[in-house]
């Protein structure tokens, strides 16, 4: 099945979306699984003198957990990343849902024709 990301309008994705999902959302949110996270753990405990990539790697893990949960129980299947940056993942063969009222007026002008 292919997938895509999409935004909850179902328009395209700008770049404001992915940076807040893929940099914001996963790179420093749900940042345990990335290396580039370790390294801007240890950039920030070099910089600072405090060691801190303990604390955020902790931190980082249990918003990963949260995250697995919320796409596992939830009936959107989103994540935090997601909905920090208000997207969705589907598959590339659903099409996007048409608003209530489209589909009134079509039932209206199907039943004039």
């Amino acid at each position: 099945m292919k997938l895509k990301i999409v935004r909850l309008d179902w328009q395209p994705l700008d770049i404001k979306t992915l940076v807040l999902r893929n940099i914001v959302g996963l790179l420093l949110i749900e940042s345990v699984s990335m290396i580039v996270s370790r390294y801007l753990r240890q950039m920030l405990t070099l910089a600072t003198g405090i060691y801190f990539e303990y604390y955020l790697t902790a931190i980082g893990a249990i918003l990963t957990i949260i995250s697995g949960v919320m796409v596992y129980n939830t009936g959107s299947r989103r994540a935090i990343h997601d909905y920090i940056a208000k997207t969705t993942v589907v598959g590339i063969e659903e099409e996007a849902p048409v608003p209530k009222n489209r589909k009134e007026r079509r039932k209206k002008r199907n039943k004039h024709a």
